[in-house]
């Protein structure tokens, strides 16, 4: 009857002064207690509200070998805002975003009825929101903040976390005694999983293997198989747990103990066995650890903010916040922690390294679960240069280079450069390649390709290793004249080559390399002022052979190597 009672006021009181950023959870479900922004402070959200730098990287230029890096705006339209936290309005039915590089709040995104929390995908794609008096949980497309159609859940859907690999999410069903798994990809809800008596939060563990439960009528935490589903045996905590984090390293979840004389347990994830108590002010909902796993800071009714010392298990003194305060999440660089204060319609941004509280960021009416946008790893890439025809090359040969670019996918263009400086304006990528034709001048050449990528979120730059190509003044033409042929064994044979152009005065200096297929017919023979150079072996075998000559020049960069045509040879036994 009661509780009736204190639904129907809330009612009224929403109607009238929603606005006022009141927040009245019902005697039933506590659901402050619920609203803590604790899955934000699991390992897996600790990671997942990491995010990229307000700028994106591209790669602009290439000198000598060395990659020049110059700092642009990130591109549009490819990923949220850089570092952008999402506040749940309870009673306006709104989501909040925040960015964090300003602390501007932006456009409220219309939710559910009474949403609670919120978690978001490990690739930063989409955020989950419970809507306790929906009963549904609404999805909403981070790269427009646009709310898609909400997702049946159980009775009085609470905490909400994320598996690592982004697969499932897993929703608290309060009135239920359930959670419900939903596949992210179809945002199908699965077969509920019973739990303890009115669970409220989740943390799943950095390796993805366990979610944990908090029972607040059972005084008890749930692991939940993740790979079956399948609960384990309730493990015990304080009185009314609500908010639960787990360190980094998986080594332990921290669960807040919402009663007067509130205390956290650290639970040693196993073993799932309970430690001390740890004191942390009144009524403890929220928690998150940061990111290097050395600090846990946990909200209390005392409009304070506790940090505790995870390595000793030692809370430090409070930090004074707003009226209220329930939800944590703390930046990638674990610089700023974010509380929301439910009373007064703010969040308040503490700096980690000095536990000082910063300015209130005004948002929506009743603001409960915060998470922050994930660092979503950009996916290294590859450039390889090739070019055709390959190097070397005579003057006026019109040259094509190629890059390509893994994976495939990877948007963007391609800078080609001849050492420091750049050849053309840089070419667009199409199915993982980009080319450029040119007619480079005589001389030994160092190219280079330089990824450039359109999203610098999603891909990084890449260079490819350089490749030389020589471009020599003058072609040569190398002729093989071989006798006798046909030929007998154990008789001399003589090969002699004639390279053109040559003159009396330069000839046409460098080498011939005689060959019977792929095998070298003794060392190289330099050629002589008239181009010519000769070679007597007794070394063929009887059989049939592919005799030729191949000119090296001295000289690179003034003539161009040739090859003469293969001259068939008959070696038969003299006897």
């Amino acid at each position: 009857m009661h509780h009736r009672h204190v639904l129907a006021s809330r009612r009224r009181i929403r109607a009238v002064s929603g606005f006022l950023g009141l927040s009245l959870g019902s005697a039933g479900d506590n659901s402050r207690g619920f609203a803590t922004g604790g899955v934000a402070g699991t390992p897996w959200v600790r990671r997942v509200v990491l995010l990229v730098l307000s700028s994106s990287m591209a790669l602009a230029s290439l000198a000598t070998g060395v990659v020049i890096v110059a700092l642009v705006p990130a591109t549009a339209g490819a990923s949220p805002d850089p570092v952008t936290a999402y506040v749940v309005n309870d009673l306006s039915n709104s989501v909040t975003p925040i960015l964090v590089g300003t602390n501007t709040p932006g456009t409220p995104i219309p939710v559910g009825d009474q949403p609670v929390k919120v978690a978001i995908t490990p690739n930063g794609k989409t955020a989950y929101v419970t809507n306790r008096a929906s009963n549904t949980v609404t999805p909403i497309v981070l790269a427009t903040n646009t709310p898609g159609t909400p997702i049946p859940v159980g009775n009085r859907p609470i905490g909400v976390a994320i598996t690592p690999d982004g697969h499932t999410a897993y929703v608290a069903n309060f009135f239920d005694n359930t959670v419900t798994p939903i596949a992210v990809a179809t945002n199908t809800p699965g077969t509920p999983i019973p739990a303890g008596n009115h669970p409220g939060m989740i943390a799943i563990t950095p390796d993805g293997a366990t979610a944990y439960v908090t029972n607040s009528d059972d005084s008890t935490v749930t692991p939940i198989a993740v790979a079956t589903n399948t609960p384990g045996s309730p493990i015990p905590a304080g009185a009314n747990p609500a908010g639960i984090a787990i360190t980094p390293d998986g080594h332990t979840a921290y669960i807040t103990n919402r009663v007067s004389s509130g205390t956290v347990t650290p639970v040693t994830v196993a073993t799932n066995t309970p430690g001390t108590p740890i004191p942390a002010g009144a009524f403890p909902t929220g928690i998150a650890i940061t990111p290097d796993g050395k600090t846990a800071y946990v909200t209390s009714d005392i409009s304070s903010v506790t940090p505790i010392a995870v390595s000793t298990n030692t809370a430090g003194p409070p930090i004074p916040v707003g009226s209220k305060p329930d939800g944590l999440a703390i930046t990638p660089d674990g610089t700023t922690a974010y509380v929301t204060n439910t009373d007064d319609g703010t969040v308040t941004p503490i700096a980690v390294a000095t536990n000082t509280p910063g300015s209130p960021i005004l948002v929506g009416a009743g603001p409960l679960g915060i998470a922050i946008t994930p660092v979503t790893p950009a996916m290294p890439t590859s450039t390889q240069l090739s070019t055709h025809p390959s190097s070397p090359v005579a003057a006026g040969t019109t040259e094509t280079l190629t890059a390509t670019i893994t994976p495939s996918t990877a948007a963007g263009k391609v800078q080609f450069s001849d050492g420091s400086t750049p050849l053309g304006s840089p070419q667009t990528v199409a199915a993982g390649h980009a080319s450029l034709t040119t007619t480079l001048p005589i001389g030994t050449h160092s190219l280079t390709a330089v990824f450039i990528p359109t999203d610098t979120a999603a891909f990084t730059g890449s260079v490819s290793s350089t490749v030389s190509l020589v471009v020599y003044a003058t072609a040569t033409t190398t002729r093989l004249i071989v006798a006798p042929n046909p030929a007998f064994s154990v008789i001399p044979v003589i090969l002699v080559a004639h390279v053109t152009p040559h003159s009396a005065a330069r000839g046409a200096a460098g080498t011939i390399q005689f060959a019977d297929g792929a095998i070298p017919l003794g060392n190289p023979v330099s050629v002589n002022p008239g181009g010519i150079a000769i070679l007597t072996t007794t070394a063929l075998a009887t059989g049939t052979h592919a005799l030729t000559a191949t000119f090296t020049p001295a000289d690179p960069i003034a003539l161009g190597p040739s090859t003469s045509p293969p001259i068939p040879l008959t070696v038969r036994s003299l006897f």
